[in-house]
Protein backbone atom coordinates (compact mmCIF):
# COMPACT_ATOMS: atom_id res chain seq x y z
CA UNK A 1 0.00 0.00 0.00
CA UNK A 2 1.61 3.29 -1.24
CA UNK A 3 1.31 5.91 1.88
CA UNK A 4 0.02 8.88 0.13
CA UNK A 5 -0.77 12.48 1.85
CA UNK A 6 -3.48 12.37 -0.27
CA UNK A 7 -5.74 9.50 -0.54
CA UNK A 8 -7.36 8.00 -3.66
CA UNK A 9 -8.60 4.76 -2.66
CA UNK A 10 -9.36 3.26 1.09
CA UNK A 11 -10.13 0.48 2.20
CA UNK A 12 -12.40 0.46 5.49
CA UNK A 13 -13.57 -2.12 8.00
CA UNK A 14 -16.97 -1.79 10.06
CA UNK A 15 -17.60 -2.52 13.61
CA UNK A 16 -15.94 -5.92 14.28
CA UNK A 17 -16.78 -6.95 17.78
CA UNK A 18 -14.13 -9.88 18.24
CA UNK A 19 -15.10 -11.61 14.52
CA UNK A 20 -10.90 -12.40 13.82
CA UNK A 21 -12.04 -14.97 10.99
CA UNK A 22 -14.12 -12.37 9.01
CA UNK A 23 -11.69 -9.83 9.93
CA UNK A 24 -8.78 -12.25 8.66
CA UNK A 25 -10.59 -12.30 5.66
CA UNK A 26 -11.27 -8.88 4.93
CA UNK A 27 -7.68 -7.85 5.22
CA UNK A 28 -6.66 -10.49 3.30
CA UNK A 29 -8.27 -8.74 0.14
CA UNK A 30 -7.73 -5.35 1.45
CA UNK A 31 -4.10 -5.77 1.30
CA UNK A 32 -4.47 -6.67 -2.19
CA UNK A 33 -6.91 -4.26 -3.45
CA UNK A 34 -4.44 -1.43 -4.18
CA UNK A 35 -5.87 0.71 -1.72
CA UNK A 36 -3.63 4.11 -0.16
CA UNK A 37 -4.94 3.15 3.56
CA UNK A 38 -6.47 0.59 5.16
CA UNK A 39 -9.10 1.58 8.06
CA UNK A 40 -11.14 0.81 10.96
CA UNK A 41 -13.96 2.56 13.27
CA UNK A 42 -13.88 0.83 16.08
CA UNK A 43 -15.77 -1.42 18.41
CA UNK A 44 -13.49 -4.46 18.03
CA UNK A 45 -14.18 -5.86 21.38
CA UNK A 46 -16.94 -7.53 22.80
CA UNK A 47 -18.83 -9.80 20.83
CA UNK A 48 -16.23 -13.02 20.83
CA UNK A 49 -14.11 -14.68 23.34
CA UNK A 50 -11.11 -13.01 24.55
CA UNK A 51 -9.03 -14.89 22.28
CA UNK A 52 -10.61 -14.18 19.61
CA UNK A 53 -10.57 -10.33 20.19
CA UNK A 54 -7.10 -10.03 20.91
CA UNK A 55 -6.51 -11.78 17.57
CA UNK A 56 -8.59 -9.01 16.24
CA UNK A 57 -6.31 -6.47 17.65
CA UNK A 58 -2.99 -8.58 16.38
CA UNK A 59 -4.43 -8.13 13.39
CA UNK A 60 -4.89 -4.48 13.19
CA UNK A 61 -1.40 -3.84 14.34
CA UNK A 62 -0.17 -6.59 11.82
CA UNK A 63 -1.74 -5.06 8.77
CA UNK A 64 -1.13 -1.41 9.81
CA UNK A 65 -4.95 -0.67 10.04
CA UNK A 66 -5.96 3.28 10.66
CA UNK A 67 -8.04 2.47 13.52
CA UNK A 68 -10.30 4.71 15.74
CA UNK A 69 -12.04 3.95 18.99
CA UNK A 70 -15.17 3.11 19.47
CA UNK A 71 -17.72 3.45 22.32
CA UNK A 72 -17.07 -0.08 23.39
CA UNK A 73 -13.07 0.29 23.56
CA UNK A 74 -14.05 3.97 26.11
CA UNK A 75 -16.35 1.85 27.84
CA UNK A 76 -14.01 -0.99 28.88
CA UNK A 77 -11.06 1.88 29.81
CA UNK A 78 -13.41 3.38 31.92
CA UNK A 79 -14.38 -0.04 33.09
CA UNK A 80 -18.38 0.68 32.20
CA UNK A 81 -21.10 -1.54 30.91
CA UNK A 82 -19.04 -4.68 31.75
CA UNK A 83 -22.58 -6.84 32.23
CA UNK A 84 -23.21 -7.06 28.50
CA UNK A 85 -23.87 -9.86 26.98
CA UNK A 86 -19.94 -11.47 25.42
CA UNK A 87 -18.17 -8.23 27.76
CA UNK A 88 -14.95 -8.39 26.70
CA UNK A 89 -13.05 -7.53 30.29
CA UNK A 90 -10.07 -5.83 30.49
CA UNK A 91 -7.65 -8.29 32.52
CA UNK A 92 -8.73 -10.51 29.92
CA UNK A 93 -6.26 -8.96 27.21
CA UNK A 94 -2.72 -9.15 27.27
CA UNK A 95 -0.13 -5.94 27.38
CA UNK A 96 -0.35 -5.31 23.95
CA UNK A 97 -3.55 -5.40 23.23
CA UNK A 98 -4.53 -2.73 26.12
CA UNK A 99 -1.70 -0.70 25.10
CA UNK A 100 -3.42 -0.71 21.95
CA UNK A 101 -6.78 0.18 22.46
CA UNK A 102 -5.04 2.95 25.33
CA UNK A 103 -3.29 4.62 22.19
CA UNK A 104 -6.52 4.83 19.91
CA UNK A 105 -8.06 8.17 18.92
CA UNK A 106 -11.59 8.98 18.74
CA UNK A 107 -11.15 10.67 15.21
CA UNK A 108 -8.38 10.77 12.26
CA UNK A 109 -8.26 13.48 9.55
CA UNK A 110 -7.40 12.74 5.78
CA UNK A 111 -7.08 14.60 2.33
CA UNK A 112 -8.73 12.93 -0.60
CA UNK A 113 -8.58 13.67 -4.02
CA UNK A 114 -12.06 14.88 -3.63
CA UNK A 115 -12.29 16.46 -0.15
CA UNK A 116 -11.60 16.28 3.47
CA UNK A 117 -12.15 12.88 5.10
CA UNK A 118 -12.99 12.22 8.48
CA UNK A 119 -12.79 8.85 10.36
CA UNK A 120 -14.96 8.37 13.59
CA UNK A 121 -16.70 5.53 15.17
CA UNK A 122 -20.54 7.81 15.82
CA UNK A 123 -20.49 11.09 14.28
CA UNK A 124 -17.33 13.50 14.96
CA UNK A 125 -16.23 13.06 18.52
CA UNK A 126 -19.84 11.27 19.96
CA UNK A 127 -19.28 7.86 19.72
CA UNK A 128 -22.65 6.94 20.30
CA UNK A 129 -24.56 8.37 17.85
CA UNK A 130 -25.04 7.87 13.68
CA UNK A 131 -27.75 8.26 10.87
CA UNK A 132 -29.51 5.04 10.11
CA UNK A 133 -30.66 4.33 6.35
CA UNK A 134 -34.06 5.25 7.02
CA UNK A 135 -33.69 8.45 9.20
CA UNK A 136 -35.46 11.24 7.96
CA UNK A 137 -37.70 13.96 9.08
CA UNK A 138 -37.62 14.28 12.73
CA UNK A 139 -34.41 11.89 13.23
CA UNK A 140 -32.63 14.29 10.88
CA UNK A 141 -33.98 17.48 12.22
CA UNK A 142 -32.73 16.50 15.79
CA UNK A 143 -29.90 14.86 14.91
CA UNK A 144 -27.26 17.67 16.55
CA UNK A 145 -24.08 16.01 15.86
CA UNK A 146 -24.80 15.54 12.33
CA UNK A 147 -26.73 19.21 11.99
CA UNK A 148 -23.00 20.90 13.22
CA UNK A 149 -21.08 18.80 10.92
CA UNK A 150 -22.83 20.02 7.75
CA UNK A 151 -22.93 23.50 9.07
CA UNK A 152 -19.31 23.48 9.95
CA UNK A 153 -18.46 22.53 6.36
CA UNK A 154 -14.92 21.14 7.62
CA UNK A 155 -15.13 17.90 5.69
CA UNK A 156 -16.65 16.39 2.46
CA UNK A 157 -17.00 13.02 3.37
CA UNK A 158 -17.57 10.96 6.93
CA UNK A 159 -16.47 7.07 7.24
CA UNK A 160 -18.08 6.18 10.55
CA UNK A 161 -19.50 3.12 11.79
CA UNK A 162 -21.55 2.36 15.06
CA UNK A 163 -25.16 2.01 13.27
CA UNK A 164 -23.89 -1.58 11.68
CA UNK A 165 -25.85 -0.61 8.67
CA UNK A 166 -23.75 0.08 5.41
CA UNK A 167 -25.08 2.97 3.85
CA UNK A 168 -24.01 5.90 1.08
CA UNK A 169 -25.74 9.01 2.38
CA UNK A 170 -25.07 12.85 1.06
CA UNK A 171 -26.40 15.92 3.34
CA UNK A 172 -25.60 18.48 2.24
CA UNK A 173 -21.69 18.90 1.77
CA UNK A 174 -21.15 15.84 3.84
CA UNK A 175 -21.67 12.82 2.56
CA UNK A 176 -21.73 9.71 5.35
CA UNK A 177 -20.26 6.57 4.29
CA UNK A 178 -21.54 4.09 7.18
CA UNK A 179 -18.86 1.32 6.49
CA UNK A 180 -21.34 -1.50 8.48
CA UNK A 181 -19.98 -4.46 10.49
CA UNK A 182 -18.51 -7.72 10.35
CA UNK A 183 -20.74 -9.33 12.69
CA UNK A 184 -21.53 -12.88 11.40
CA UNK A 185 -25.08 -12.51 11.93
CA UNK A 186 -25.57 -9.05 10.76
CA UNK A 187 -24.82 -9.68 6.96
CA UNK A 188 -20.90 -9.42 7.49
CA UNK A 189 -19.49 -6.60 4.99
CA UNK A 190 -16.17 -4.20 4.50
CA UNK A 191 -15.77 -1.29 1.38
CA UNK A 192 -13.42 -0.06 -0.64
CA UNK A 193 -14.07 4.10 -1.71
CA UNK A 194 -12.12 5.79 -4.66
CA UNK A 195 -12.11 9.17 -4.28
CA UNK A 196 -10.26 9.28 -7.92
CA UNK A 197 -13.30 7.62 -9.70
CA UNK A 198 -16.29 8.42 -6.93
CA UNK A 199 -17.55 5.01 -5.64
CA UNK A 200 -17.94 3.36 -2.94
CA UNK A 201 -18.28 -0.26 -3.60
CA UNK A 202 -19.10 -2.42 -0.69
CA UNK A 203 -18.13 -6.01 -0.41
CA UNK A 204 -20.09 -9.31 1.67
CA UNK A 205 -18.63 -11.93 3.40
CA UNK A 206 -20.32 -14.75 2.62
CA UNK A 207 -19.26 -18.48 3.63
CA UNK A 208 -15.83 -17.55 4.17
CA UNK A 209 -15.74 -15.78 0.53
CA UNK A 210 -15.84 -12.01 -0.46
CA UNK A 211 -18.51 -11.37 -2.94
CA UNK A 212 -19.22 -8.25 -4.79
CA UNK A 213 -21.59 -6.59 -3.62
CA UNK A 214 -23.41 -2.89 -4.02
CA UNK A 215 -21.41 0.07 -5.86
CA UNK A 216 -22.64 3.55 -5.24
CA UNK A 217 -21.80 7.18 -6.92
CA UNK A 218 -20.12 9.61 -4.25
Amino acid sequence: MANKETLQRVGTIGDIHGEAKNLKIALEFLSQANVDQIMSVGDIIDGKTPQDVIECLDLLQTYKVLTVSGNHERWIIKGQNMLLPDATHWQELNEKSQKFIKKLPATREFDTERGRLLLCHGLGSNDMVGVWPGDYGVALEYNLDLLRLTMEGLYKFVINGHTHARMVRAFDSVTIINAGTLVDKQSPCFLVADFTVGYVQFYDIRQDEVIEARKVAI
